[in-house]
């Protein structure tokens, strides 16, 4: 009758903590964009207090409150913190989310966060965030050129391509320069691959910085020889290297 009466408040725990989740929620208010994102910190800090405000905001559905908590979770070592963080980052996304949908779509894309690479499930993802987040299109670019989900579609491939470029994203600026030196897609234009490659440059673009030095070392591409200016260049590449992300 004991061991009975012990294991009969063993329910209690479940019942209670999404109770005291929802109740949280709705005496401390819904948190902002930006008042999530310092939760999140704050949370990964250890500090509780922004650990049950932003899990009340997530339990009660707010998109940007579960996608700080799947960051947290894919950041952990736990192989089931990783598979709860998918599930809210899918959570996040499915609500409208996009720079959830965007964190899925690059995660297909690299197979990360124990998820496998798998472009065609990448794309969705990243249709859905491209019209908030232009690196998306820089990411379906890739897939449309080199056919990474199916056949290549080079019209598509350049379009995405140009919508990033023109958004700012250096990647894309970059690669569409090649297409314009190389005139693969369009017709070849010297001087306004040379006015993406300075964009993307004044980005610290590491690719966009070798280009120049090189060019400027050598006298190419209508630039004049600078050997002092080539030199800076190199530099200001090695730099890039070591701080610049591979990907947007």
């Amino acid at each position: 009758m004991t061991i009975r009466r012990q294991y009969r408040w063993l329910w209690l725990p479940a019942v209670l903590l999404p109770a005291l989740l929802v109740a949280a929620g709705f005496l401390l208010g819904n948190p902002t964009v930006t008042e999530t994102e310092s939760l999140r910190v704050r949370a990964a800090l250890g500090q509780w207090p922004a650990e049950i405000r932003l899990r009340s905001a997530a339990w009660l559905g707010n998109p940007a409150a579960l996608r700080a908590e799947a960051m947290n979770l894919l950041a952990s070592n736990s192989p089931s913190g990783i598979a709860e963080g998918q599930a809210k980052l899918r959570q996040a996304a499915g609500k409208g989310d996009r720079r959830a949908a965007l964190m899925l779509g690059k995660l297909y894309f690299h197979g990360a966060n124990g998820l496998p690479r798998n472009h065609a499930l990448a794309r969705p993802w990243l249709q859905q965030a491209a019209s908030e987040w232009p690196a998306a299109d820089y990411y379906l670019a890739l897939i449309e050129k080199n056919g990474l989900a199916d056949a290549a579609n080079p019209e598509r491939a350049l379009a995405a391509l140009t919508r990033a470029a023109n958004a700012g994203v250096p990647h894309a600026q970059f690669l569409l320069a090649q297409a314009y030196l190389e005139g693969q897609g369009v017709v070849r234009d010297e001087a306004k691959a040379l006015q993406l490659i300075h964009l993307a440059a004044e980005q610290e673009y590491p690719h966009a910085l070798q280009f120049l030095a090189q060019a400027y070392a050598r006298g190419d591409h209508g630039l004049p020889r600078d050997e002092r200016q080539a030199n800076l260049l190199f530099a200001l590449t090695a730099d890039a290297n070591r701080d610049s992300p591979a990907f947007p």
